[in-house]
């Protein structure tokens, strides 16, 4: 993550070890997450650097993102997705329903 331009290193090496019988598929498509992963918040450092960063999702991609974050010194708060959903979907019911039924004119 603190070296992008090493991207299309770490992809061909990751290609080139697909070559050879050792490398197993399971590793190699770990491997490709975590450079994308680097690749994605090396990209969007300049949003999240010095702002409080919560990171929403299932909990195994969540535990991948705030390891990758802890490595850099960042300590991220975390929120389940399907809370985060329906916490959002409860939020927009109750707008919805204070605009359709608005106080009572006197």
């Amino acid at each position: 993550m603190t070296r992008p331009e090493r991207a299309a290193a770490l992809l061909f090496a990751l290609r080139a070890g697909d070559l050879l019988p050792q490398q197993r598929a399971e590793d190699a498509r770990a491997r490709l997450s975590g450079i994308l992963l680097g690749l994605e918040l090396a990209g969007a450092k300049p949003y999240w650097l010095g702002q409080e960063v919560v990171v929403v999702g299932a909990p195994a991609l969540r535990a991948l993102y705030l390891r990758a974050l802890a490595h850099v010194g960042l300590d991220a708060a975390e929120l389940d997705g399907e809370t985060a959903v329906l916490r959002g979907l409860t939020q927009a019911a109750l707008s919805l329903s204070l605009i359709r039924d608005p106080a009572p004119a006197p």
